[in-house]
């Protein structure tokens, strides 16, 4: 977790996700409550890291092939 806001009706997290294919992906959440359930949300990655990893995986493949 890098950061946590929020107040009754909304709520952001920012967090550094650690995946297989990326070891440090940006992402944050933002979510919309209503009633005590969530109506909204909405999610933002960093994609940098995932093509990175395609991108090493493709190469590693025509090496091979």
């Amino acid at each position: 977790m890098i950061a946590a806001f929020g107040d009754d009706d909304r709520a952001l997290m920012m967090y550094d996700a650690e995946t297989i294919p990326a070891k440090s992906a940006p992402a944050a959440e933002c979510v919309t409550v209503r009633d005590g359930r969530i109506v909204y949300n909405r999610f933002v990655f960093d994609r940098t890291p995932f093509d990175e990893f395609r991108r090493r995986q493709a190469q590693a493949g025509a090496v091979q092939g």
